[in-house]
């Protein structure tokens, strides 16, 4: 029921208090992926929301925060390249319990953004350096996934 709600749900009437009733109504990782994908991707505040939805103690909806930045990140919509550099610095010392959902949003966000052009492809290089010395514990989960990413493609 949550999912066919999701579908059709009018995106540009969403109050704020109904995006919060959404968010702690995230169940699990299908609610959560439908929700980026099918809403928060689409709208204007989608980039705010992600970054709220990250910082909330509920584990699915950090991963809704995350999936909601890779939507952006694959879109193809332009957005400036500071909006995901802002994005990538506001969850660097963000602490992630460990979780499976968290580091395939990590990863997928990461690998998003680097392949959307080179500055964003090298700022995300240098972002992973910078994440083992202040978070070592997450660096670990992420890094030899996306950094075969991002050696091995172009």
């Amino acid at each position: 029921m949550k999912l066919l709600a999701i579908r059709i749900l009018e995106t540009s009437s969403l109050k704020k208090e109904e995006i919060d009733l959404l968010i702690l109504g995230i169940e699990n990782s299908e609610i959560a992926e439908q929700l980026s994908f099918k809403l928060f991707g689409r709208i204007q505040k989608g980039k705010e929301i992600a970054l709220e939805m990250i910082q909330s103690p509920s584990k699915m909806a950090k991963y809704c925060g995350l999936m909601t930045m890779h939507q952006f990140s694959i879109s193809g919509k332009e957005i400036p390249d500071e909006s995901f550099k802002g994005f990538l610095n506001s969850i660097q010392d963000e602490e992630f319990e460990y979780n499976d959902f968290i580091k395939n949003g990590i990863s997928k966000v990461l690998i998003g953004i680097a392949s959307r052009n080179k500055r964003l492809k090298q700022f995300v290089i240098n972002w992973l350096s910078i994440l083992k010395i202040k978070n070592q514990h997450i660096a670990d989960w992420i890094d030899h996934e996306v950094m075969y990413y991002l050696v091995t493609k172009n």
